[in-house]
């Protein structure tokens, strides 16, 4: 699918004074100026009208219903593969921050660039990089979904992974003080890499809720984290959503989890904040 079929299926209609001037690759609809739609890269906003600009096509999310955004979706996993430019708004700006050499100053950036590549995958630290920008673009206000998106079609489960530890605070909190405990310990950072790759692929302490999964599918993965804490030997699992529908897909599911008899013996505490929830549940 081009960007001109995808803009056709969802039924955008470009201002009036560039359908005149557009080639759709197929053909063209005027003579002079012509632009070639299909080679411009496709940016994510929240709200406005569509337009061509810098070089995408911008596509505003309030536009489309839910069917909708499963379309663009799926034409974004696709043609991402195809080398096509997909951008979040505003995430041009952080990008400019990144190049400009900020984020060199975060922490965990720093800790990561000397573990990497003999202690850590050299694409951890791209993640963690994107992660960061990621969080501060969410801390700010903006809309950060599409951008998720981006790093997980980038680097599959691994870059969700990561972007969810990130944006939830365990490198900070958990895994920071880890490699601290070990650095200066003998065979101390091949023991933190251990550590570090075993949460990143497991983290049985977290559950990440997405906008794409139902009810069913959040009671269903939380109840194999409950399976995961006894193995692990962990007392309390942290289940983290951002939105009002993975708020109200969480609250359901922790309503019917907590009145399984399997599970009477568990204490939910329940934290809100703006987009965020966090329930907490741990053994008594």
């Amino acid at each position: 699918m081009t960007i001109w079929d995808l803009l056709l299926k969802l039924g955008i209609k470009l201002p009036e004074h560039l359908h005149t001037s557009i080639n759709s690759g197929n053909k063209s609809l005027s003579n002079s100026p012509t632009y070639n739609i299909n080679n411009y890269g496709v940016m994510i906003v929240q709200k406005g009208e569509p337009v061509l600009e810098a070089g995408y096509v911008k596509i505003p999310i309030n536009m489309l219903n839910t069917d909708q955004q499963k379309i663009l979706q799926g034409f974004l996993v696709d043609e991402h593969k195809n080398g096509v430019p997909i951008l979040e708004e505003g995430f041009l700006d952080a990008v400019n921050g990144f190049k400009s050499g900020n984020i060199e100053k975060n922490t965990v950036v720093a800790v990561f660039k000397e573990l990497s590549p003999k202690y850590i995958p050299p694409e951890d630290l791209e993640i963690i990089k994107a992660s960061v920008l990621l969080k501060n673009n969410f801390d700010k206000g903006s809309k950060i979904a599409w951008t998720k998106r981006k790093i997980v079609m980038d680097y599959g489960e691994r870059g969700r992974n990561i972007c969810n530890l990130y944006s939830a605070g365990y490198f900070e909190n958990l895994i920071l003080p880890i490699y601290n405990e070990l650095k200066d310990v003998s065979n101390g950072l091949a023991r933190f890499s251990l550590l570090y790759q075993d949460i990143v692929e497991h983290y049985p302490f977290a559950l990440f809720i997405h906008q794409w999964m139902g009810v069913e599918e959040v009671e269903s993965q939380i109840k194999t984290k409950l399976e995961e804490m006894e193995k692990y030997g962990i007392a309390v699992l942290n289940i983290h959503g951002i939105g009002k529908g993975n708020k109200k897909t969480i609250r359901k599911a922790i309503v019917s989890i907590s009145q399984d008899d399997k599970y009477s013996k568990l204490e939910f505490c329940t934290t809100e904040l703006k987009e965020i929830i966090v329930v907490q549940i741990s053994k008594e």
